[in-house]
């Protein structure tokens, strides 16, 4: 059986967002296309004509992608959004005049067919989490933009170059998307290096993170049977070995934001309190990660977190899994004595 929820929503009429669900026995659509042209036929209000580019579970997926790809990737169950969520004005139909703002800096030398490639490039505007969670970023569609003109016009490639050459809001903020990009993330990754190859890079003070110690061999005396645990990162089979119920959180595909610290600090602090507090949210004990970089910006920096989200975070704390495992054996990690958020499990 096939599970499909589409989001709806008319801005004219609405004002509460949902998802309505559609089922069907088999999958006998040939690509997404078919796929919303029969949900259309039977539901003649639901509005995508002009989409060719949709959400399938968080991905930016054109209509033009085969079924068997799309099934192979997500399974049988999916849910369609618009490119953007906060900017649909009719089910899967959005505005986008935030990604036309940003090609108006370009628009004084390129031509209408450069133009017509920037359209082509809508879909990388609105991957993942760039633009929802920093509007001033000038746009991974711009990113690659950039490279083409450069590559047309090599004699404007300094002007061209200038206008993604922001610390703050510009190329030096991107991130690695591969994970929300149906196909062409090899494009969007190469354009980044172009860019950043061409360009001197903004001068900042970068922290010393060590990397966690070797994981100590689980000989378990507690099985954390009556634990809810949070999980953030690639956490080690043997720990869910452990009788816990383990939570993956819906921002477990964002960065920490450990990386983006003295460029853009607002959105490293808005990335990590939206980890920390989903965390803190999902009722669950504690939050458990897998790498140095988000235990700095979780637990350390977790005063700017609190003050950034205007929220507190009380009888709540964060773990290595080297410590986790260590306690599961009965030891008391010497590291918990410098953590910021105070472990009350032992």
């Amino acid at each position: 059986m096939l599970e499909v929820k589409i989001f709806r929503f008319n801005a004219k009429n609405d004002v509460l967002r949902y998802y309505k669900p559609y089922f069907f026995d088999s999958c006998h659509f040939m690509g997404v296309a078919e796929l919303l042209y029969e949900i259309k036929k039977n539901d003649p209000y639901f509005d995508y004509e002009g989409c060719e580019f949709v959400k399938i579970n968080g991905v930016v997926t054109p209509l033009s992608a085969k079924m068997d790809r799309v099934l192979a990737r997500f399974g049988a169950n999916l849910t369609i959004e618009p490119l953007s969520t906060k900017r649909a004005t009719k089910d899967l139909l959005i505005d986008d005049s935030d990604f036309w703002a940003k090609f108006e800096p370009f628009s004084k030398f390129a031509s209408k067919d450069d133009k017509a490639y920037y359209a082509s490039l809508k879909p990388y505007f609105y991957a993942g989490f760039m633009s929802e969670f920093e509007p001033n970023f000038i746009g991974l569609s711009a990113i690659i933009f950039a490279k083409f003109l450069c590559e047309k016009y090599p004699d404007k490639k300094d002007q061209v170059l200038a206008f993604v050459d922001n610390s703050k809001f510009g190329v030096w903020i991107a991130c690695d998307l591969e994970n929300f990009i149906f196909e062409g993330a090899n494009e969007l990754a190469n354009a980044i290096s172009y860019v950043k190859s061409n360009l001197k890079e903004p001068l900042r003070k970068l922290l010393e993170i060590k990397g966690e110690n070797a994981l100590t061999k689980l000989n378990a005396k507690h099985d954390f049977k009556e634990f809810v645990i949070a999980t953030y990162g690639e956490i080690l089979p043997e720990i869910k070995t452990l009788k816990a119920k383990f939570i993956t959180l819906e921002s477990a595909n964002l960065p920490c934001g450990f990386d983006l610290l003295g460029l853009n600090d607002e959105f490293a602090f808005k990335l990590a309190s939206e980890i920390l507090f989903e965390a803190f949210d999902s009722g669950a004990d504690f939050l458990l990660v897998s790498h140095e970089k988000a235990f700095y910006m979780l637990d350390t920096l977790y005063k700017k977190l609190e003050k950034f989200a205007g929220r507190k975070v009380e009888n709540f704390y964060v773990l290595r899994q080297n410590e986790l495992v260590q306690i599961a054996n009965g030891e008391v990690p010497q590291s918990l004595k410098d953590h910021k958020l105070k472990v009350h499990l032992i």
